[in-house]
């Protein structure tokens, strides 16, 4: 997950220069970023269900080689329109990557960890954020754009003796199904948990890019800072993402007594997700990259806990399957945020209007998956009664 991360954002850590070099507006940009979002939509679900009949073993190698190579063809993109096809081509190669990453946790981790573990494995994303902001930069500084996305991706080519020596013996844990029911996205659909999750996921997804997608331009922007120094704040936010989607998954492992949904650290991670409405307030670079950073803390508790929670409820055979949703939903929630972003930055530099439309987008929807009672937690609800 941190070298799929590292890859898909290290275009945003340049984003300043490239935009300048290839005469990209803003509304531009918030393209690229739904180009890698309109792939990963349609690849996720089908490549869940591959893995799900593969194995994770096999099938996350060959992405990441897939991957690495796009990754590198970024370098030497003549134009916006061969990055908005490399971007393109991105989203899907990448598209195994949380499906798999997701069975691997299902089938590794007995039940009572499986919420600490989900934390665990979000942090991959932060982890590969945080390093390409801190960089990223620092290596364009000398090699230019360009040369910085080539290093970056060749880099990602380290994890594989690794994973290959890591699962040398883990043949029967992770390669193929591990039951007879087959991967059905039509099944899953019908599950009101996935649905659940889901609109979890579609509401915190646009809080979380932003800070992941837009935080160099925002800080070149909106304060001044100079595009080598951006790594100085952005390490902040990816930090507490980590922070946010590990406490609250090993809270959620720790205080669980019944298998009702731990709706109190919902709450909380919600609460600080909407944080993101005071974007437009900080008059510091370090004010408003606390504020993104709370924020993105809370959307790593969402993640977390709404992921956890549907993994659970769903066959054991069809993890893959079942994250891929989410995953699909994340994509199509930063499909139509990203270009809309760009169009009210075009249009009123006002960062501030951004924060408080996403709040305003994100609150019903995290009100409406607390008070969400679907007929097992009713009959939960029922026994604890």
């Amino acid at each position: 997950m941190a070298v799929s991360y590292v890859d898909r954002q290290a275009m945003a850590a340049v984003a300043p220069a490239m935009t300048h070099d290839l005469e990209m507006s803003d509304t531009m940009y918030g393209w690229l970023g739904s180009a890698f979002s309109m792939a990963y939509l349609v690849g996720a679900p089908l490549s869940g269900a591959v893995v799900d009949r593969l194995g994770a073993r096999r099938a996350l190698p060959a992405a990441v080689l897939v991957w690495t190579l796009v990754a590198g063809l970024h370098a030497v993109a003549p134009g916006a329109g061969a990055m908005f096809a490399l971007r393109i081509a991105l989203g899907a190669a990448e598209s195994p990557s949380f499906p798999a990453s997701a069975q691997i946790l299902t089938r590794a981790l007995p039940p009572e960890r499986r919420e600490a573990g989900m934390g665990v494995l979000f942090t991959g994303s932060s982890i590969g954020a945080a390093l390409a902001a801190a960089l990223v930069p620092r290596i364009a500084a000398t090699t230019g754009w360009r040369g910085a996305l080539l290093v970056t991706a060749v880099v990602g080519l380290m994890w594989l003796p690794a994973w290959f020596l890591i699962t040398r013996d883990s043949h029967e844990l992770l390669d193929g199904p591990v039951a007879t029911t087959p991967s059905s996205h039509r099944t899953l659909l019908r599950n009101p948990h996935v649905w659940r999750a889901t609109l979890a996921v579609v509401v915190a997804a646009p809080i979380i890019g932003l800070v992941l997608q837009w935080g160099a331009k925002l800080l070149v922007g909106r304060h001044g800072v100079a595009e080598a120094s951006v790594g100085l704040y952005l390490w902040l936010p990816p930090l507490l993402f980590d922070l946010g989607a590990v406490g609250f998954g090993f809270a959620a492992s720790q205080l669980r007594t019944t298998a009702a949904p731990p709706r109190a650290l919902f709450a909380s991670a919600s609460c600080m997700l909407l944080a993101i409405v005071g974007l437009g307030v900080g008059r510091t670079p370090w004010e408003t990259t606390l504020c993104v950073a709370i924020a993105i803390a809370g959307g790593g508790g969402v993640y977390t806990l709404a992921t956890s929670e549907m993994l659970a409820r769903v066959p054991s055979d069809q993890t893959a399957a079942a994250s891929s949703l989410t995953a699909a939903a994340q994509s199509a929630a930063l499909i139509l945020a990203f270009p809309v972003i760009g169009r009210v930055l075009d249009a009123t530099h006002d960062w501030g209007r951004v924060g408080v439309g996403l709040a305003l987008l994100a609150l019903p929807a995290l009100v409406g998956w607390l008070l969400w009672r679907s007929p097992t937690d009713r009959a939960l609800d029922a026994v604890k009664g």
